[in-house]
């Protein structure tokens, strides 16, 4: 390997470069890295401060199914994976769920309220 930056140096090794790059700072500096032969680390990114309080929105976090709610397989099955997506769903709606018949769909209207 020959020097890339006119020092009519010829290289077997890696390591010889590293060595010559400690002989020649300004070789270490046009080539990006520290004195020793590694690269610099980049710096951390700032820490990001939270925005103040009266600039959040309040925006509802939505209710997963419990585990125990009526029919919640095939709800989830087609889709349908929060409360608020099933409070929003009428009878004849949620008997074209497949797998929700007439009694399971009157108890998930009850239990959605």
């Amino acid at each position: 390997m020959i020097c890339p930056y006119g020092t009519g140096r010829v290289f077997t090794n890696a390591r010889l470069f590293y060595q010559h790059v400690r002989e020649w700072p300004e070789i270490a500096k046009i080539n990006g890295l520290n004195l020793d032969g590694s690269t610099p680390q980049a710096a951390a990114p700032a820490p990001v401060d939270p925005p103040p309080a009266d600039q959040v929105e309040d925006t509802p976090v939505p209710t997963p199914l419990p585990d125990e709610f009526p029919g919640r397989d095939a709800l989830v099955k087609a889709g349908i994976i929060t409360m608020d997506a099933v409070a929003d769903m009428t009878e004849p709606e949620l008997l074209a769920v497949p797998g929700i018949g007439l009694a399971t769909a009157k108890k998930i209207l009850l239990a959605s309220y």
